[in-house]
């Protein structure tokens, strides 16, 4: 199985807590599985250092991450996907956040499970596939 990481469990992975993300990712690496991050997240963590009041350190941490997931440009395909499942959303009244769109469009696309912290979010998404690892890892929840 391949996995797509949204922002929130970027974020955990990098902080290494809650314990069970770190855990997780560590059994996903061992099994040599793939993890990824969109183009779209990683504007949200750079964003994140930016902010934050130990840029350098927050760098090196943000790099560091980077070294153990593969980068999934935001594609023209991915813009067509996100703009039918933004209007879907919309037209039944259960819009989601416009990264969040753009995300789940590529996990969609490239046919990868989405993991986040915001499950309930994603879940309104139809035929994503979607993990949380902060509660029980590896298992689904919709």
């Amino acid at each position: 199985m391949n996995y797509l990481l949204d922002t929130s469990i970027a974020l955990a992975a990098i902080r290494g807590r809650p314990d069970a993300v770190r855990r997780r990712i560590q059994v996903v690496a061992a099994d040599q599985e793939r993890m990824a991050l969109t183009t779209i997240a990683l504007h949200e963590l750079w964003y994140g250092v930016a902010r934050s009041a130990t840029v350098a350190e927050n760098t090196a941490r943000l790099r560091a991450f980077l070294s153990g997931v593969d980068v999934l440009d935001f594609e023209q395909e991915d813009a067509a996907a996100a703009g039918r499942l933004r209007q879907h959303l919309a037209g039944s009244g259960q819009p989601i956040g416009p990264y969040d769109v753009l995300i789940a469009a590529v996990a969609l696309q490239r046919q990868l499970t989405l993991v986040t912290a915001n499950a309930r979010e994603f879940s309104r998404v139809p035929d994503l596939a979607v993990e949380d690892w902060t509660n029980t890892p590896g298992h689904p929840r919709r």
